[in-house]
């Protein structure tokens, strides 16, 4: 008996375990969304989220309850939108104030123990796949420890510096992915 409660209780424990860190395939988007991860989002993970109905559109968009709104340092904000009559997500950029003069939006990016270099660009009218790309090389920068900034001038500006800011990216991303059955 006490070994058939310890394996139950084992696998109760594996099967809530959070999702590893991974990289995704920037280039390879998906949006559609199963009965499975639309009812794992609306039940677990749902609550982590400010949501805005769009009645004339039938998309619920969600926000992060954990944005912080400094609007003197660099900021882009995700909101995943569910399309629930098409059983479809998309992962939506709004740039904070810091952003808002420009039309392209450059990032730039260092792995410091290879010392590789480069740059994400996005520009302010996109696609949805130029949604997905861009969060996506963010994402897989963060899972990557890389850091990350803009250029003002010759001057560096740190982007998602703070532990907390790149864990509610990273926290966003990862709720997404699951939504659209990446995870």
């Amino acid at each position: 008996m006490k070994y058939l409660v310890f394996t139950l209780l084992v696998f109760i424990f594996s099967a809530c375990k959070p999702i590893a860190d991974k990289p995704v395939d920037a280039y390879n988007p998906k949006f559609n969304t199963t009965e499975d991860s639309e009812l794992f989002f609306k039940n677990v993970r749902q609550i982590a989220y400010d949501l805005e109905r769009q009645k004339n559109t039938k998309i619920d968009i969600y926000r992060s309850k954990k944005q912080d709104e400094n609007n003197k340092i660099p900021k882009i904000h995700l909101a995943i939108a569910h399309n629930w009559r098409y059983d479809e997500a998309y992962i939506l950029i709004e740039l904070g104030a810091y952003f808002k003069s420009l039309q392209n939006v450059e990032i730039h990016w260092k792995n410091e123990k290879s010392g590789e270099t480069g740059i994400y660009e996005f520009q302010r009218k996109s696609n949805k796949n130029e949604y997905f790309r861009f969060a996506s090389e963010i994402y897989n920068s963060i899972v990557a420890q890389h850091t990350l900034w803009v250029m003002e001038k010759e001057n560096k500006i740190f982007f998602l510096e703070n532990p907390e800011e790149r864990e509610a990216f990273k926290t966003t991303m990862k709720d997404y992915y699951r939504l659209v059955a990446l995870f």
